[in-house]
Parts: structure tokens; sequence; C-alpha cells
């Protein structure tokens, strides 16, 4: 089992291109043995974003404090 603590993970600037003003914590990964999600703790600065982008894995939002607007689009395969 791997645990881990929020503030344990030192934050580091969010590197996806076009993105402004945004510190990341990863929680959960590929390093630890994550193979289909992620866990990251995004901090937006006043005037921050993230711009439109895609994964192969799970995405998910949470939000802890402050508001701003999601866009969340999902594309489903037929079988």
């Amino acid at each position: 089992m791997y645990t881990t603590t929020v503030r344990s993970v030192a934050p580091v600037r969010f590197l996806e291109e076009g993105s402004h003003n945004v510190r990341m914590r990863q929680l959960v990964g590929r390093e630890d043995g994550a193979r289909h999600t992620s866990v990251h703790e995004l901090v937006f600065g006043k005037g921050g974003y993230s711009v439109p982008h895609r994964h192969k894995w799970e995405h998910e939002l949470v939000v802890t404090s402050g508001f701003g607007t999601a866009l969340v689009i999902l594309r489903f395969r037929s079988r």
C-alpha cells in the first residue's frame, strides 16, 4: 500500500505549455506504481490558468477552495 501526505510533496511549477501561474504537487503517479491514473494538487495563483489538454488516463478535479471554470469534454468509443 502506498501512502503520502499532501504537504510532504514539494510544489513545483506546472509545466503544461500555455499555462500560467500554476504550482503542482504530484501525489500519485507512474513512479508510485499507478499505471492508469495520477493524482495532483494544482494551486492556481491570481490570474492563473491551465490550457485545454487531453490525457490517456483518468483525470479527476477536486476544488478545495476558491472558484473557477472547468471545461470537460467526454469522448466515448462505441464497441
